[in-house]
């Protein structure tokens, strides 16, 4: 009898020891954790505070204990049932990474992300509630400068692109009158400056023009105007608009088309300038000798436009960058391709504005491939 009590003592010693290692691991990770943290229990009465919680909140735990959740973090919303931390009371769940508010010890409220979860005994039953909460006041507000001075980014891009839209307006109009003779007759030589000053205002044109794109694309003004259009006939054109400039760079271009005229529901002058952008930037990173074709092929809802090329390529960690606005493949400052990184983008927005997408397959050293890929409506 004496044996049993004592063996029986000692186990509840042992037990005693573990419970309080056990108390003492969770109270070390309760104090520790960087997250604000405390517990309800079922009459909504906040059981424990955590010092993070102290810090974010500036309450302390020795005046949140004991007193409803209302009162302390939640307000209105904890008083009607309607907080994050009531849902996983009522539902039983765990609830990640909501976006609250809670209430500082000035009253004022502060934007935190809330995860919770109910807590149970050993019998499984609900017995009160843990919320954790990270305060991103400083995030909140880096976002709302960081959306300030994209506003600021774009107001002057736009505001630039018109100031220097007139001037090489009137400077393209005096070169081409200069070209014919409207001022006299030009020498031979002169003819051919007066034509680089042409090719730069247009080059300058089109680098503003995308400027202006982009700057319509942040504020949501960029208008798309669907109407019917015959794909196969807009095709046709950018063969010979881009005829002469593939053979001046000793460039073999080659279209492939559908037998059948392919028309789609979309705004043309916006399709022309995504397959100027692709053909132009297939010519640009092709080198001399290297072939180019561009392909149209109908299936049973949509079409494809593949722009081909045996250029330069591209690495893979290269190919997930080149739809952002701005990105430039050579940021070398001896650079050779020229262009800020915009008709890419331009382009992506434009084809999803139709219900499509762009892909692209590229190798380094083995060339590129984009298709365009559009809903469209045959003619009759």
């Amino acid at each position: 009898m004496e044996s049993d009590l004592k063996d029986y003592a000692i186990k509840v010693e042992e037990t005693f020891h573990i419970m309080e290692e056990e108390k003492l691991k969770t109270e070390t990770v309760f104090s520790s954790i960087a997250e604000g943290l405390f517990t309800v229990d079922n009459n909504w009465i906040i059981t424990s505070f955590n010092p993070a919680a102290e810090k974010i909140t500036g309450i302390k735990a020795s005046y949140a204990v004991g007193k409803p959740c209302h009162e302390i973090i939640h307000g209105e919303l904890c008083k009607k049932h309607e907080c994050a931390l009531s849902k996983s009371k009522k539902t039983g769940r765990v609830m990640l990474n909501i976006e609250g508010k809670i209430r500082d010890s000035m009253g004022h409220w502060l934007p935190v992300i809330i995860s919770t979860a109910p807590l149970r005994n050993p019998q499984n039953k609900i017995t009160g509630g843990v919320e954790t909460f990270r305060d991103v006041s400083e995030l909140e507000r880096v976002n709302h400068e960081l959306v300030r001075l994209n506003n600021i980014k774009t107001d002057f891009l736009s505001m630039v692109s018109h100031e220097l839209k007139t001037p090489l307006t009137i400077v393209k109009g005096y070169s081409e009158l200069l070209v014919h003779g409207k001022f006299g007759e030009l020498l031979p030589h002169q003819k051919e400056i007066v034509s680089m000053i042409r090719n730069k205002v247009d080059k300058l044109n089109f680098l503003i023009n995308d400027l202006l794109d982009v700057s319509q694309l942040e504020f949501g003004k960029f208008k798309i105007n669907k109407q019917l259009f015959s794909l196969t006939k807009l095709l046709t054109n950018k063969k010979e608009e881009f005829k002469i400039i593939a053979e001046k760079k000793n460039l073999k271009l080659d279209f492939n088309s559908c037998p059948e005229e392919i028309v789609i529901n979309g705004d043309q002058e916006r399709i022309s300038q995504v397959l100027s952008n692709l053909i132009s930037n297939a010519i640009k990173f092709t080198n001399p000798g290297g072939k180019i074709n561009v392909s149209l092929e109908n299936g049973s809802n949509f079409i494809n436009i593949n722009v081909v090329d045996t250029g330069i390529g591209m690495k893979h960690e290269k190919i997930e960058n080149i739809f952002d606005k701005f990105y430039q493949i050579d940021t070398s400052n001896t650079r050779q391709y020229s262009g800020i990184g915009l008709g890419l983008a331009i382009s992506k927005d434009i084809i999803e504005m139709h219900g499509g997408k762009i892909n692209v397959k590229s190798e380094p050293g083995c060339g590129s491939t984009f298709s365009v890929i559009l809903p469209y409506k045959t003619i009759n």
